[in-house]
């Protein structure tokens, strides 16, 4: 017998067999064959070596995670209690390059510290949204900075905080890097 046509005999009496072996093929084809020949490669570059450098220098504080509020937020977003707790304690410290709509900017109280407070709209307005507290030094770049600015900083993330209604999340040691 012609292999055509033993082929075709095993697909007739095996039909959930041969369809393994089909999905099983074009999976290696995906995995192994195709990204091997359609990826150009360029020798000059260390993908990553470079990402390993990148996440090296965040964790020895040489460099600054970039999240937007709404991205920490989503970060939170769905999780129990215990979960919570246990993501603020693998952030708290991390130095986070972010963005705050300056509701409020005021010195914090019983503090020399500064405080930028982003509000959350009618009718929880008197909530925070996000709380950036900056050192006495940043004083001048704050006095840049008008209501309704968006400052661009980097502070170290302190904590979430999720109420019945609103949540905030809060930084310390603030730099300021610009006005947006």
């Amino acid at each position: 017998m012609s292999l055509d046509k033993e082929l075709s005999v095993f697909m007739k009496k095996h039909p959930v067999w041969y369809g393994i072996i089909i999905v099983v093929f074009c999976i290696f084809l995906v995995i192994i064959v195709i990204p091997d020949s359609t990826i150009p490669i360029d020798d000059d570059s260390d993908l990553t070596g470079d990402v390993i450098k990148e996440v090296e220098e965040i964790q020895q504080g040489e460099k600054d995670l970039e999240m937007s509020l709404e991205e920490i937020f989503n970060m939170f977003r769905g999780l129990s209690e215990i979960q919570q707790g246990e993501k603020i304690k693998e952030f708290k410290g991390n130095r986070i390059k972010t963005s705050i709509y300056a509701s409020k900017i005021d010195q914090a109280s019983l503090s020399t510290q500064y405080v930028v407070l982003e509000m959350y709209a009618y009718p929880y307005s008197l909530s925070p949204y996000a709380k950036a507290f900056f050192p006495n030094e940043e004083k001048d770049n704050l006095l840049s900075a008008n209501i309704g600015d968006t400052i661009v900083f980097s502070g170290e993330f302190v904590t979430y905080k999720e109420r019945a209604l609103t949540s905030y999340v809060e930084f310390t040691k603030s730099r300021f890097i610009e006005i947006e």
